[in-house]
């Protein structure tokens, strides 16, 4: 709740001052991240490195990201110019299904982080300025979804219509769950 006063009292004096809206791109740019465990940090420095030659055109001139490392084998990716939707989500399951990597033998666990901004498939404006993580749902049979959650609300997001159904089972996979 502080930091969403503060974003808005931050929005209200950048206004003020002729800036424009940065409201969207700010809490992109503020708050995005993918925790990745399973790999190494070759490995997803190869991964990240796919993804972008896959989506070079679209993710934009700025695209850039910084890994910190989390232990042993889990890394924290931010993105200092922010990454624009809906490439988190295809990023979150590019890094759990990689093209070219053996996955049998590994426990894999890719979560992104995000403030919620109107370039989001909301399904209300009332998730604006909310934290979402977005996950591959355990039992993943499709490979062209993730899951998003909202509080203690869950979503369905699809790659191929863009869109967030809404779900009750919210199919957390455990290794997922412990980066929450």
């Amino acid at each position: 709740m502080l930091r969403r006063m503060l974003c808005a009292v931050l929005v209200a004096c950048l206004g003020a001052l002729g800036v424009g809206e940065p409201r969207i791109a700010f809490a992109a740019r503020d708050t995005t991240e993918l925790i990745a465990k399973g790999w190494s940090e070759v490995e997803l420095r190869t991964i990240l490195a796919q993804f972008e030659a896959i989506y070079k055109g679209r993710l934009g001139s700025q695209f850039a990201y910084r890994i910190d490392s989390l232990g042993v084998d889990g890394f924290d990716v931010h993105f200092p110019a922010g990454i624009q939707h809906p490439f988190l989500a295809y990023l979150v399951n590019y890094v759990q299904y990689p093209k070219g990597f053996d996955l049998r033998g590994r426990q894999i666990a890719a979560l992104g982080r995000v403030t919620l901004t109107a370039a989001y498939p909301i399904p209300s404006s009332n998730y604006i300025g909310m934290r979402a993580h977005i996950y591959v749902p355990s039992g993943d049979r499709d490979f062209d979804l993730v899951y998003v959650a909202v509080g203690s609300e869950f979503f369905r997001q699809s790659f191929t219509f863009d869109t967030w159904r809404r779900e009750t089972d919210g199919r957390v996979p455990a290794p997922v769950k412990a980066l929450w």
